[in-house]
């Protein structure tokens, strides 16, 4: 999977054109502001990835708390 770093200004310029490399190739992007990560560009299935596994993590950590 390809991971690749732009500025907000330049996510900001393009952002039309990293919709549709998310969308169609599943192209992962990092934004920073002033040479900081402070977002994420990723397909709505890597996002229900990552929400499905948090909800498996928090109900794993609810059961064993239970025990």
């Amino acid at each position: 999977m390809t991971l690749e770093t732009l500025t907000a200004l330049d996510a900001r310029v393009h952002f039309g054109e990293l919709l549709d490399r998310v969308r169609y190739t599943a192209q992962r992007f990092i934004v920073e502001r002033k040479g900081t990560p402070v977002a994420a560009i990723v397909s709505i299935a890597d996002l229900k990835r990552l929400e499905t596994f948090e909800d498996e993590r928090d109900a794993e950590i609810l059961r064993l708390a239970r025990e």
